[in-house]
C-alpha cells in the first residue's frame, strides 16, 4: 500500500513547522534584572565556532559588538567571547535587546530578541492589624518598596499546602492561625514578615448590654421626673382656686361695705325746705 496524497501533505506541513520552530522558536526571550545588580544576557542556543561577528543593540541603538576578537562597547556594557552581554541594571536600561550574528561567509545566522525588565526588589514587608466589634481579625500586608509585588499568606511550614490566602488582605474569626506569615515577592526578590499572632474579642453582646442599661437608666430618670412634677402642679392648682375664692369674697365684702357707707351717708344728710314747701338735701359745708 502506497502513501496517499494527504499523507505527503501532512509530512510536508510537519517538516515546515519543525523548521519554523528551530529558526524562530527562540527568537523572543524575557529576562528580569534586579536594580543595581550586574545582569548577563545570553541567548538560549550555544554559539557556533563559525560565528565571527556579534552585534548587540539596545532599542535599535548599537550597544556592544565583537568581530574577529575585537570588542567595541558603549559605557556600561561589556561582551564575552561567547556573545554574552553584561550591563549594570537600572530602570533606564530596561527595554529590548537584539542580537545579530554572522558566520565566516557574512551570512546572518540568528537574530534573537531579548526583553529586559529591571525591577526594584521588595523591601519593608509589614502587617497592619485591626479587630472588628463582631470578633473578626483583619490583617493587611504592605511593603515600603518593590515593583510588581505579589502577596501570599502562609503558615511558614515546608508543606506545599501551607498557603492560606493569595490576597493582600486576610480575615480570620477570633484568632489567627498558628505560624501565620505574609510572603511578598517579585521576579527578583522575596521577603516574609515575622509570625503574626492576634486574638480579637467579640464586643457586640457587650455593646447590646451597655445600650440596654443606658435605656433603662434614662427611662427611670424620666419616670422619676414625671412623678416629681405632678404633685407640684396639683398644689399650684389648689392655691389658684384658694386665691380666686379668697379674692372673690374680699371683693364682695368691699362692695357691700361701699353700699352700706353710701346708704349711711345718704341717711345722715340734713334736709331743708324750699320756697315751694318741699324739702331738699343740704350739702355739707366745710370751713
Amino acid at each position: 500500500m502506497f502513501p496517499t496524497r494527504d499523507f505527503h501533505q501532512f509530512v510536508l506541513i510537519a517538516m515546515f513547522l519543525s523548521c519554523f520552530h528551530l529558526q524562530y522558536g527562540m527568537a523572543e526571550q524575557s529576562f528580569f534584572g534586579r536594580s543595581g545588580d550586574t545582569v548577563s544576557l545570553h541567548p538560549e542556543n550555544l554559539l557556533s565556532e563559525d560565528i565571527v561577528d556579534i552585534r548587540w543593540k539596545y532599542n535599535d541603538t548599537p550597544a556592544c559588538s565583537r568581530r574577529k576578537g575585537q570588542t567595541s562597547c558603549i559605557e556600561g556594557y561589556s561582551i564575552f567571547p561567547n556573545g554574552t552581554l553584561t550591563l549594570n541594571a537600572s530602570k533606564s536600561r530596561g527595554g529590548t535587546y537584539s542580537l545579530d550574528m554572522y558566520d565566516t561567509d557574512g551570512r546572518s545566522v540568528q537574530s534573537p530578541t531579548i526583553t529586559l525588565r529591571v525591577l526594584e526588589p521588595v523591601s519593608g514587608a509589614h502587617v497592619q492589624s485591626a479587630c472588628t466589634v463582631d470578633g473578626w481579625v483583619t490583617l493587611r500586608c504592605s511593603v515600603t518598596g518593590g515593583d510588581d509585588v505579589t502577596f501570599r499568606w502562609t503558615l511558614n511550614t515546608t508543606s506545599e499546602n501551607s498557603t492560606v490566602s493569595k490576597e493582600r488582605t486576610a480575615t480570620f474569626y477570633n484568632l489567627t492561625p498558628e505560624n501565620l506569615v505574609c510572603e511578598v515577592e517579585n521576579a527578583v526578590s522575596r521577603q516574609h514578615t515575622p509570625t503574626v499572632a492576634l486574638r480579637c474579642r467579640e464586643y457586640i453582646s457587650v455593646l447590646i448590654t451597655l445600650g440596654a442599661s443606658v435605656v433603662i437608666v434614662l427611662f427611670c430618670v424620666a419616670l422619676w421626673s414625671i412623678r416629681k412634677t405632678r404633685p407640684e402642679e396639683g398644689r399650684d392648682v389648689e392655691d389658684d382656686v384658694y386665691v380666686t375664692m379668697k379674692g372673690s369674697c374680699e371683693a364682695k365684702r368691699e362692695i357691700k361695705a361701699d353700699v352700706i357707707s353710701k346708704h349711711d351717708t345718704y341717711m345722715l344728710q340734713p334736709k331743708r325746705a324750699n320756697d315751694s314747701g318741699k324739702t331738699e338735701d343740704v350739702e355739707d359745708i366745710y370751713v
